[in-house]
């Protein structure tokens, strides 16, 4: 990521903030599908992907700083706009922070198949259920396979979330 972290978390604190839709599991999964060296970044948490580093820098700037201008915030990054793009798409979807962690746990979970979009579909949907359960993720595992081959078509359908997934491709 050519971004430092507390840039990128600062910029998605107060575009939420601007949005009134500020909360910190909210700016974790923002930055879960925007950040390309999420598999790094972020592990299975009760609440979906979790970033350790990215809540040690959310706590920080809210005891350090009330404004969020202060850290180096520069429009000229790609970042900004992957950003502004899923902030756009979750407010045209009507997303809620709920749908968001849901997806971003199947995200998570799809992400880490090793396979191609020629692999069976009730194959992946096994594995969903099977490493969601290991992860304590309920909301996954007590879909019906209906569900989530929904669940899939939505992550897949819109690229802006559903990018760099191998059983996409």
């Amino acid at each position: 990521m050519d971004i430092k972290l507390n840039e990128a978390v600062a910029y998605v604190m107060k575009c939420l903030q601007t949005e009134g839709k500020y909360a910190r599991t909210f700016v974790q999964k923002i930055l879960y599908f925007v950040i390309e060296e999420r598999d790094k970044l972020f592990k299975p948490y009760l609440y979906g992907p979790y970033s350790e580093s990215v809540q040690r820098m959310i706590q920080y700037l809210e005891k350090e700083s009330e404004d969020l201008d202060k850290w180096g915030i520069r429009r000229e990054y790609v970042f900004y706009n992957k950003v502004d793009t899923v902030i756009e798409f979750i407010k045209k979807e009507g997303l809620k922070p709920t749908n968001i962690a849901l997806l971003s746990k199947i995200h998570y979970i799809v992400s880490i198949l090793k396979t191609d979009a020629s692999e069976k579909l009730n194959e992946i949907i096994s594995f969903l259920k099977e490493k969601s359960c290991d992860y304590g993720w309920r909301e996954v595992y007590t879909k019906s396979d209906d569900e989530l081959i929904d669940l899939l078509d939505q992550l897949k359908n819109t690229k802006i979330l559903g990018n760099n997934i191998a059983c996409f491709q």
